[in-house]
């Protein structure tokens, strides 16, 4: 399991979001030069609360490790896999009927493979969002926020 603190920013009935700041296994990292992050002092997320967190709420977040991999693997392998299937199809399989040459329809092909699996990533992404194991979770308050008066528990999104 992932885990990160975190500050609970919004409770509201259309979900709970935190902002983490990132970690030092940030620094470390070999795609922090590509991450969403770079750039950003605090990333904000949306998790489940569980846990009934309050805004102002230091938490800790997990995220199932299996279903990262399954994401990371939809995402970014099954296109390249698409691709290179496409390429094959298209020079082995195509070429010789179409009588064109085979590094044209090749490309054609593999394009065509590639793009049809992005969309078809895409959508098996939205429906993997809706799924509770492929969103994280809080599942422990570190620190309470103390309750003040004048803020509000409950805060709207923008």
């Amino acid at each position: 399991m992932a885990t990160e603190q975190a500050t609970v920013t919004v409770v509201s009935p259309a979900g709970t979001w935190v902002e983490a700041t990132p970690s030092a296994a940030c620094e470390g990292c070999a795609s922090r030069g590509s991450c969403h992050a770079v750039g950003k002092e605090r990333n904000s997320v949306q998790v489940i609360n569980g846990r009934d967190a309050r805004v102002g709420d230091t938490v800790v977040i997990t995220f199932a490790t299996g279903s990262l991999l399954k994401a990371l693997f939809l995402l970014y392998m099954v296109p390249i896999i698409a691709l290179l299937v496409g390429a094959c199809v298209g020079n082995w399989l195509l070429a010789p009927y179409v009588d064109r040459n085979p590094s044209i329809v090749a490309a054609i092909s593999a394009f065509t493979f590639f793009f049809t699996a992005i969309w078809l990533a895409k959508f098996k992404a939205g429906q993997m969002e809706k799924n509770e194991a492929y969103r994280p979770k809080i599942t422990r308050i570190a620190q309470r926020a103390p309750l003040q008066p004048n803020i509000p528990v409950t805060a709207v999104k923008e």
